[in-house]
């Protein structure tokens, strides 16, 4: 399976200029759009169109988190037909017809090994529900568009 945690809960290092903000650690979820707001925000750069990526490095110069701007409740994946949802108690990992569901409570099982989909129904559905609705209501079907594809995730059973 593609998100478990040593294939996406990994760490961003970024080293600015002049090593400002040097040593600076923060806890934060980053997804991969973010990072262009903090290159453009890093280089001085200002653009005059919307980004969907937030700029992390205003944290380190408020020395806070603003809680509406930087601080994600939670972080959605999407990799082949499969998606997952992190947030700091749980880590779900579903196909995206809702069928093939594995729920992990990340604060009890920190490694991810006990599926506690079948007795945490109301959990699942509450996520379901985020997903759904940060998706705009549905998760459109994905079709393999190569062989080689195909091959590969049947390899992992994806």
């Amino acid at each position: 399976m593609a998100f478990y945690l040593e294939l996406v809960d990994i760490p961003l290092f970024i080293r600015l200029p002049e090593g400002t903000y040097g040593g600076k650690r923060i806890n934060i979820y980053v997804q991969h759009h973010d990072l262009f707001a903090i290159i453009l925000r890093s280089v001085n750069i200002n653009i005059d169109f919307k980004v969907d990526g937030r700029d992390i490095l205003r944290v380190l110069e408020d020395d806070k988190i603003d809680e509406e701007y930087c601080n994600r409740k939670y972080v959605m994946l999407g990799f082949g037909n499969y998606i997952a949802y992190i947030d700091d108690d749980y880590w779900m990992i579903t196909d995206r017809d809702f069928k093939d569901i594995k729920l992990f409570d990340r604060k009890r099982d920190s490694e991810l090994k006990n599926n506690i989909a079948d007795e945490s129904k109301d959990i699942v559905s509450e996520i379901h529900k985020k997903v759904l609705h940060e998706a705009g209501g549905y998760l459109p079907k994905l079709k393999m568009h190569t062989e080689l594809s195909s091959k590969w995730y049947s390899v992992y059973n994806l």
